[in-house]
């Protein structure tokens, strides 16, 4: 596994080591001495599924608070012990593709989620208060063991029934006879669909991957990962590609790939370590994730792979959008392609400067009568679904994520800056020129131009654009102020701020605007794999 950093009061770091036979031998030598045995298997582990990082919490915390010791021994290291239990309990004991598919924005470390509205409001009031919802939906458990879970939570924190939400209801009373009972009932143990995944047979992810997708502040990317297979379940990728600016991404990196289709993987790229969070659908030809950075997990790429399997493939077009009456230089990203390239109606090709297997590049031009909308692109027996939208008018400019959190660090402390990154996205309302109706357009990322506002007038009495930061005006990308007391300001106060967002999209003549609201705030101290 790569090496990640979580915190309970303590690091956990477990390398990206060799990985030791996993088996139950294993399981039985550092758990049966707290943990009895059952039909099941052992008490409590046995009635319980997770992922691979919450399985990694798990034990660093019977490390912490249980005195679980794990050492060295057989020639294996303590880390790559710990390693080969998150993997066979991950493996024997995970989720399917589907049950962990409403929620992987978790585990991909996807910032600026806001999860209200996404589950009902007493469990998010009951259980979001202190960690995301996505927690408890990322498990299953009998419902003996979620009922347990509600003591754990007291035990652990005494505290909890007085926090936020808690001290204007019976917090114990209605965690166990209305939260748990709902809970069990949703995520049970037994579930048709991790029989059916258990007993699907898992294919190697090794082979030539097309990579497509897009990075805050960078703008698109398209490239490649060649992967190979090392043991069972363990590989080695070499990653490559551009971004839509010529600046190019490479490296060669490990992985390791948990219950058949939870691929982790690690690559240092221009001395910055990333880590990758894939999940595999169930045809084992599409990839879907993230890959970010390891110290700042909010500067990161979006990832759509989809395996070469020597048939025609187009994984990306750019620009995704052309207004009507105007020209642009059109390139088509993919794999073994060729004939034919079949525009949208009204988009007639000027000149072609590129045609080769992996990219199409040519001079376009759509007419004044080109119809709205947005419109497949096919290159020989290659199709990209709504691959180019077709406008007349940008009637708004929506600025993602339109809430997010920002932290200052650094200054000699031991919590680095949390950065925001911002993207810019338009919209044409379409004929009726009315937003939110059918004829809608969504036409993708637009380059921008960035600066941050005071959100309120405290805001601004406090100066907070001065100190809470800096605004990149052509990336998007913020990056805080220094941690710890700022001696300018009143009452020498830290440099948090309430900061609106605002992204400039120029359109011929036409500029549009959109915002978001940004908070910079003090350091996060407990900064887990699963928040």
């Amino acid at each position: 596994m790569f090496v990640r950093k979580a915190a309970m009061s303590a690091l956990f770091i477990i390398g990206f080591a060799p990985l030791a036979q996993a088996d139950e031998s294993l399981l039985n030598r550092y758990c049966l001495g707290c943990h009895m045995p059952s039909e099941q298997g052992l008490s409590r582990i046995s009635e319980q599924r997770k992922t691979p990082e919450s399985w990694e919490m798990t034990i660093s915390r019977m490390q912490l608070m249980h005195g679980l010791v794990i050492t060295d021994e057989d020639g294996r290291t303590a880390a790559e012990i710990k390693s080969a239990l998150v993997k066979h309990l991950a493996d024997t004991q995970g989720l399917a593709p589907s049950e962990s598919l409403p929620a992987r924005y978790l585990p991909e470390r996807l910032p600026a989620v806001q999860e209200a509205g996404m589950y009902a409001a007493h469990i998010q009031e009951t259980c979001g208060r202190c960690h995301s919802s996505a927690r408890h939906v990322l498990q299953r458990r009998s419902e003996a063991e979620w009922q347990k879970t509600i003591d754990f939570h007291l035990g652990q924190y005494p505290s909890i029934e007085y926090s936020l939400y808690g001290r204007d209801r019976e917090w114990l009373n209605l965690a166990r006879e209305l939260i748990m009972p709902e809970i069990a009932e949703e995520f049970p143990l037994q579930t048709a669909a991790w029989d059916s995944w258990q007993s699907t047979e898992k294919q190697s992810l090794s082979g030539s991957w097309q990579l497509a997708g897009e990075m805050p502040g960078k703008g698109r990317f398209v490239g490649t990962m060649a992967v190979t297979q090392d043991g069972e379940d363990r590989y080695f990728a070499n990653f490559s590609g551009q971004f839509d600016n010529g600046e190019t991404f490479n490296s060669r990196g490990e992985s390791v790939v948990y219950t058949g289709y939870e691929w982790r993987g690690s690559f240092n790229i221009d001395g910055v370590e990333y880590l990758q969070v894939l999940a595999a659908d169930e045809s084992f030809n599409s990839m879907n994730g993230r890959l970010f950075q390891t110290e700042h997990n909010e500067l990161g790429l979006s990832l759509r792979a989809q395996r070469d399997t020597g048939q025609p493939l187009l994984s990306a077009v750019w620009p995704e959008q052309i207004k009507a009456g105007s020209t642009a230089t059109l390139t088509l990203h993919g794999a073994n392609m060729g004939g034919n390239v079949v525009l949208p109606k009204g988009i007639e090709v000027l000149a072609v400067e590129r045609s080769g297997p992996s990219e199409w590049r040519a001079q376009v031009a759509a007419g004044a009568d080109a119809p709205s909308g947005r419109f497949a692109v096919k290159h020989g027996g290659a199709t990209l679904n709504e691959g180019l939208a077709i406008y007349r008018n940008l009637d708004a400019v929506a600025v993602l994520p339109d809430y997010s959190v920002s932290r200052v660090g650094g200054n000699g402390g031991a919590r680095q800056k949390m950065y925001g990154a911002f993207t810019a996205y338009g919209s044409d309302f379409g004929p009726d020129r009315t937003a939110g109706t059918a004829d809608d357009i969504t036409l993708g990322a637009m380059p921008a131009s960035w600066h941050v506002e005071p959100w309120d007038e405290t805001a601004r009495h406090d100066n907070d654009v001065k100190f809470a930061g800096d605004m990149d005006p052509k990336t998007g990308i913020f990056t805080p102020a220094a941690a710890g007391p700022n001696p300018e300001r009143k009452q020498s106060t830290n440099n948090v701020g309430n900061l609106k967002v605002v992204g400039t999209v120029t359109d011929g003549e036409q500029e549009m605007q959109g915002s978001a609201h940004m908070i910079v705030t003090v350091q996060r101290w407990n900064n887990p794999p699963l928040r």
